[in-house]
């Protein structure tokens, strides 16, 4: 960990200039690509500020569908199991564990639906804004 300024500012400085000084002094493909850039930018800024939420999240509920096992405590191991404890729950899924009517089948749906937030939040957290709006209405 370092003084300032923080990964986070940093990657916030990169994206204000792509977003401030590129996009609007370019056009066509290498706007487009700016935009991009800028975009990738804010979601590896998203994801490490939710990071070790997700995983915990994620963990809780692979937990609960597919029993608890010891969590490692070095994040990049935890990261790692959680990959490898979803490869295990889709294996399961594919084996029919979690068909419609199945004792588990509504708690994957929850599981599932949870996921796909955590994803919406770091790749396009304005479509998830722009649900909530929905359904306040």
């Amino acid at each position: 960990m370092h003084d300032r300024p923080t990964a986070s500012e940093l990657l916030g400085a990169v994206q204000a200039f792509l977003e401030e000084e590129i996009v609007p002094a370019t056009t066509g493909r290498r706007q487009f690509l700016a935009r991009v850039a800028a975009n990738c930018v804010g979601m590896v800024d998203r994801e490490f500020a939710a990071e070790q939420e997700h995983v915990e999240r994620a963990w809780t509920g692979l937990d609960a569908l597919c029993g608890a096992v010891a969590e490692p405590q070095d994040r990049r191991r935890r990261a790692a199991a959680v990959t490898e404890r979803l490869t295990e729950l889709c294996e399961r899924i594919r084996a029919g564990d979690f068909d419609e009517g199945s004792k588990g089948y509504e708690s994957l749906l929850a599981f599932a639906r949870g996921r796909v937030r955590d994803k919406l939040e770091l790749s396009n957290p304005r479509l998830l804004e722009a649900d909530r709006a929905r359904e306040i209405r």
